[in-house]
């Protein structure tokens, strides 16, 4: 898994932390080996030498992808890499953290170029037969930039990367062009099951993006139907699942901040109430712990 730790997810980081905690805890339980990465911006931090680039490099964007936590932990440093995680899930403003994992930006391409090696690691590593891949972000890719040439496109305008020793050609320039090709290129190299779940900050990045998806959808309706759809599809599952878009294999979107809530409130009830009451409250009560872990249940399902 890959998890944006840009500066926009900091409001909502709490609770994205706790559903994610919450899969660590599944996987954990039945046995399913994990990596959890960050992806940010982290500038340079008393290495020992900075990066040295060549004409033609792809600049990484001081690309920064702290192991957050893996399966292969000893016991000790599991408890002590989920305690600084559930640490995220408090208001706590100046929590301990490494500089690697400082607020920064998007780098989310070059975090995939870099996942090429890190996955084809962990398949080799653990045996794996179902490879399912996630990400967590609230944005687009940061624009990619070529050392040595200011126009990285080539006579058809489109861009080309060389990783690990095969070529990669983007017809489209966007960041997200790029995003949708690198991902179907893991797909193809180690058959990944590409999962993203794209975290909205505000009600205008929420209509950003279901209209995006409405263009990449190869079979839609009209825009406005579409919309209306979706939006109730959220209302009911607070979640909205489509397929084979921007490179994933089904994509989620959700919205930020307390949509996100993992905390149950115990039922409870007046003890005056009637009996339609007290039905009613259950099944809000019943409803909410359905809905509320959506990280988790998608993700259940995807690897049942």
């Amino acid at each position: 898994m890959l998890v944006d730790y840009s500066g926009s997810m900091s409001t909502s980081m709490k609770y994205v932390m706790d559903q994610i905690l919450h899969t660590i805890m599944f996987c954990k339980s039945v046995n399913i080996p994990y990596e959890v990465y960050a992806f940010t911006t982290g500038g340079w931090y008393g290495e020992a030498t900075p990066r040295q680039y060549q004409p033609g490099d792809l600049d990484m964007d001081d690309l920064r992808m702290p192991l957050l936590v893996s399966s292969d932990m000893k016991k000790a440093d599991f408890i002590k890499a989920t305690q600084f995680l559930y640490l995220r899930t408090t208001e706590l403003r100046d929590l301990p953290k490494a500089h690697s994992e400082n607020w920064g930006s998007t780098p989310l391409n070059q975090a995939l170029v870099v996942m090429h090696d890190i996955i084809k690691r962990f398949r080799a590593k653990n045996n794996i037969e179902k490879m399912n891949f996630l990400t967590f972000t609230d944005g687009d890719a940061n624009r990619i930039q070529v050392h040595g040439n200011r126009d990285y496109r080539n006579k058809t305008n489109e861009i080309r990367l060389i990783v690990q020793g095969k070529s990669i050609t983007s017809g489209l320039t966007s960041s997200t062009g790029l995003t949708s090709v690198l991902l179907k290129n893991l797909k193809k190299q180690y058959n990944t099951n590409n999962l993203g779940f794209f975290m909205a900050d505000d009600n205008s990045e929420w209509k950003y993006r279901i209209n995006n998806a409405y263009w990449a959808e190869s079979n839609r309706s009209d825009s406005e139907s579409y919309r209306k759809e979706k939006n109730k599809e959220y209302n009911k599952n607070k979640c909205v699942e489509v397929s084979n878009v921007f490179g994933y294999d089904t994509y989620y979107m959700v919205k930020g901040g307390k949509n996100l809530n993992t905390e149950e409130e115990d039922f409870a009830v007046d003890t005056e109430a009637s009996d339609a009451q007290i039905r009613n409250a259950f099944k809000k009560y019943s409803k909410s712990k359905k809905t509320n872990k959506v990280l988790l249940t998608k993700f259940g399902g995807a690897v049942a």
